[in-house]
This record gives C-alpha cells, sequence and structure tokens, in this order.
C-alpha cells in the first residue's frame, strides 16, 4: 500500500504556528501517512519527540527580530528574505515531492504552493477570515498603548492603515507578479489564502458571511507538550485555588517579578511556566516554577489561567471550563480575548498596563464570579463537540466528502 506524503510547515515567529500543525501532524496514522515536518531548528526538539515524523530545517524569522523591526517602524520581511523563503520551500518541495502540504502562518507558503500546484491548507483562526463581520474596534487608542505595541498591531491588523498594508504585501506581490500569480488582496487573504482553510476555532463565537466551502472548522487545536511533570507537581494545597501564570514563548515580560511576588500575596499556589525566560531571584513557598508544562494538565488543576491571551492558551483553559485572564499584546491575542469577554468568560488587558495588584484582582474575580466560571463551562461544551485530530483525520483522508458534510446546516450553538 502506498503511503499518501504530507508535508507540514510551521512558521517560528511563535511556538503556536509550530505546535497547530505538529498536533495535525501527530494526528496521522503513519501506516497510511509519510508524514515530513519543516520548521526552524530551534523547534527541532519539540519534532523529533514524534519517531513517524520526518523532520527537515526550514529558516524563519524570529520573535525578536520581528519585534526590532516593528520599533524600527519597518516591515519585518524583506524582499530578499521572502526570495529565500520561496527558495527554501522550492527546495523542500523538490526534495520531498508531497501530495499535501498544511502551514501555518507561513507567509510565502501559498504561493509555493501554487507554483507546484501541490493542493495546500492554511491553518488559521476565524478572526482573520476574509468573511468575518468585525464586531470590535480597530484597536484600542489610549495614551497608555506603547508606541511598539501600535507598530506591531499597524503590520497585523487586517483592517489597519490601507497604505501601510499595501506596503507590506507589494514586496510579495511583485514576486508573485515575477512568476506569473495573481496578486494578494490584502492580510486576511494572506494568511488564509489555499486550496483550503482549516479554522482553528469552533463556530459560533465570531459573525461571518457565509463561507466558501472550502474554508472548515476544524475546532480547537489543543496541544500540550508530552513531558515529565517536575517533582513538585501535586504538592500544593489542592483544596486552594490554582491560578496557572503563562505568558508565552513571545512577547513583553516586564514586571513580571513584580507581578509573582503580589500574586504569592493571594496566598494560594501559583504554577508559572516561563519558556525559559523568565528568572526569578526569590521564589515564595506558594509559586511552583518550570520552563516548560504540559498546559492542559495545568488548565485541569486551575481555578484561573493567566497567560497572553492567545488562542493555543486560552482554549486550552476553556476546553475545561476554566476562566482567562489575558495579558494581550498583538492583534490576535487582542481579538480572542475580545471574543472571550463577549462571552463573559474572562477579562482581558493590554501588557502595557500590566499592575500587578490589578491583576491580582482579575483573577480574584473571575475565580470568585459564578458567571465567569459559567461562561467558560458553554465553551467546554462547545469544544468537546469539535475535536480537531478527528476532523483533521476525517479531512485529510477525503477533503471533497469532509467539505461536503461540513456544508450541511449546523447544529452546533453556544448554549
Amino acid at each position: 500500500m502506498i503511503r499518501k506524503r504530507i508535508l507540514f510547515i510551521g512558521e517560528a515567529v511563535t511556538l503556536a504556528h509550530v505546535a497547530r500543525p505538529f498536533f495535525l501532524a501527530e494526528s496521522l496514522d503513519s501506516s497510511l501517512y509519510e508524514v515530513h515536518f519543516a520548521c526552524d531548528l530551534r523547534y527541532k526538539a519539540l519534532i523529533s519527540l514524534s519517531e513517524s515524523i520526518h523532520y527537515w530545517p526550514l529558516n524563519s524569522l524570529s520573535s525578536q527580530d520581528f519585534i526590532k523591526a516593528a520599533d524600527r517602524d519597518e516591515y519585518a520581511y524583506s524582499k530578499s528574505m521572502l526570495e529565500g523563503y520561496l527558495h527554501d520551500e522550492s527546495r523542500l518541495i523538490e526534495s520531498i515531492d508531497p501530495c499535501f502540504i498544511v502551514g501555518d502562518y507561513r507567509y510565502t507558503l501559498s504561493t509555493s504552493s501554487e507554483l507546484y500546484r501541490i493542493p495546500y491548507a492554511a491553518i488559521a483562526n476565524i478572526h482573520h477570515s476574509p468573511y468575518r463581520i468585525n464586531e470590535f474596534p480597530k484597536f484600542p487608542t489610549q495614551k497608555s498603548v506603547s508606541a511598539l505595541t501600535k507598530k506591531i498591531i499597524r503590520r497585523l491588523i487586517p483592517w489597519g492603515d490601507d497604505l501601510l498594508e499595501k506596503q507590506s504585501l507589494s514586496y510579495l506581490n511583485v514576486l508573485r507578479k515575477e512568476r506569473s500569480l495573481t496578486p494578494i488582496r490584502d492580510f486576511c487573504d494572506l494568511l488564509t489564502r489555499g486550496n483550503f482553510t482549516l479554522y482553528a476555532d469552533a463556530p459560533g463565537y465570531f459573525k461571518t458571511v457565509q463561507l466558501p466551502s472550502n474554508h472548515l472548522f476544524l475546532g480547537p487545536i489543543l496541544w500540550s507538550p508530552n513531558i515529565r511533570k517536575p517533582e513538585w507537581w501535586l504538592k500544593w494545597d489542592e483544596k486552594e485555588p490554582l491560578i496557572y501564570v503563562t505568558l508565552g514563548s513571545s512577547g513583553r515580560i516586564e514586571n513580571i517579578a513584580e507581578l509573582i511576588q503580589e500574586l504569592s500575596r493571594m496566598g494560594c499556589p501559583i504554577v508559572l511556566a516561563t519558556a525559559g525566560r523568565i528568572q526569578l531571584e526569590e521564589i515564595p513557598a506558594n509559586i511552583f516554577v518550570a520552563d516548560y508544562l504540559p498546559g492542559l494538565d495545568c488548565c485541569r488543576h486551575a481555578s484561573a489561567v493567566l497567560c497572553n491571551g492567545g488562542s493555543a492558551t486560552a482554549y486550552q483553559a476553556l476546553s475545561l471550563g476554566k476562566p482567562v485572564v489575558g495579558a494581550w499584546s498583538n492583534i490576535d491575542q487582542y481579538l480572542t480575548m475580545k471574543m472571550i469577554e463577549l462571552e463573559g468568560a474572562g477579562i482581558g488587558f493590554p501588557i502595557q498596563r500590566l499592575k500587578p495588584k490589578k491583576v491580582a484582582d482579575m483573577l480574584s474575580k473571575v475565580i470568585s464570579g459564578a458567571t465567569y466560571r459559567e461562561s467558560a463551562s458553554k465553551f467546554e461544551n462547545c469544544f468537546k463537540k469539535y475535536d480537531a485530530r478527528i476532523r483533521f483525520q476525517n479531512f485529510i483522508k477525503d477533503p471533497n466528502s469532509f467539505m461536503a458534510q461540513a456544508a450541511m446546516p449546523e447544529s452546533v450553538q453556544l448554549e
């Protein structure tokens, strides 16, 4: 029996854009599929956890370089960099000769797949859909929002400054024109362009016009690292409301030491995942620290979760009925937290406003407030109906059949 050869690619700007396709790649039966995964070397160890997946190195822009470019008021991806991306992808595709490609946040991948005429599925969030009806403000304009954040947002926000958006897409469109391909229309088109678009969300939370048949909901991608738990695991007092804290692999972490000291005064156990980015000189007795932790297990024990507001951790918490406090610093995180706030399952704020005492008050509020828990439980009930692994397996087995089934009247709604 000939196995289908599938290539997964994650753009390593953040861990989430590697972890999501890796989660889906791991779901495939190795007796039916020959799975290849390409990403930056800094995440090779993650992919190597799976013996059945073939790893390929592929350069990506780093989170630090992206933020530095934004700080200089420059577009992060130069024309030469995008040319390098296309060159590397061409070599990769020619070496592997896949029958299908799945990618996450890789700006050039839709172009490469078009050139080689290989079916391509883009993983995205529904808030970046070209078919979403915008319900939220463009972006907060308060003076307390830093100039750095505004610069980052200007490069990410799909309905922002038209001139900046055209400039940011012009490099790629020049390369596409040289290859006789149609231009990318806007940022939403860039992130969702492909033969298929797979939304890592459940339906019902963002309003859209009628989606095309090739735009499909997988459900939340709930990846959690399969790592050994630290020695202190479950040494806390389970009678107390546990708080799980993780600010992710990118973004700003100023005032984190002050924040942890303030949270320790709440008296309850605090479990902190640092992603190797935070060094604490003094660790109070009720603070439990590790570089990386199994996020789903932490959320399962937690009464509330403090994170950067991104869907990766926020959806983990909501999938287990736990309310979220999100300190957002980019548009993805902002939109995710706005949706969660609208549904009453958490509180969001810009990380530039991170005042330790106020954050502690927010956590106390969502822990003690029954309405936050009730709203989070509605997410839990909805998310259970959308198993991303199973849905992806069904999709990759027969995309046309999956599209036909997805086109049937949707019965899953928020209760």
